[in-house]
């Protein structure tokens, strides 16, 4: 099995512990210390890295929302490390009852089968760029 396929089943693997609401299992998935990036232009904006950093900001997201759920379309691997996740988010917002539907890249960057970044973007371009520069550096 190359790398990308390995990298592509570890990124299956951790966002289907994420949607069955697994935390443990989506944790062993994070790298300890992983990078996790929302950037201003999308809610819940963020920089912060490791499992106390991620549980913080998710607990936020997920504090505003009725329901959540996060779809995945396609897995795309770039290069050696990395894996762009397109996904539709989707949720019910608490009190209000709107309902939200989002389209998003996730960039994940691993390493021995865990993400070591988590980057979230609004468009393919966007995430592959970053993981194109990371690939080079």
């Amino acid at each position: 099995m190359s790398s990308q396929k390995e990298n592509v089943a570890a990124a299956e693997d951790g966002l289907g512990a994420f949607q069955r609401g697994d935390l443990e299992g989506f944790l062993a998935f994070l790298d300890p210390e992983v990078e996790i990036v929302s950037p201003p232009d999308l809610p819940n904006p963020v920089h912060t890295s490791g499992h106390e950093g991620y549980l913080q900001w998710v607990g936020r997201w997920l504090e505003a929302w009725e329901s959540f759920d996060v779809e995945a379309e396609t897995y795309e691997p770039i290069g050696e490390r990395h894996v762009l996740i397109h996904v539709v988010q989707r949720g019910v917002g608490k009190g209000s009852g709107a309902k939200v539907e989002m389209p998003i890249v996730y960039m994940l960057e691993l390493s021995g089968g865990r993400a070591t970044r988590m980057h979230l973007y609004l468009d393919r371009e966007q995430a592959l760029q970053a993981a194109r520069e990371a690939e080079s550096g």
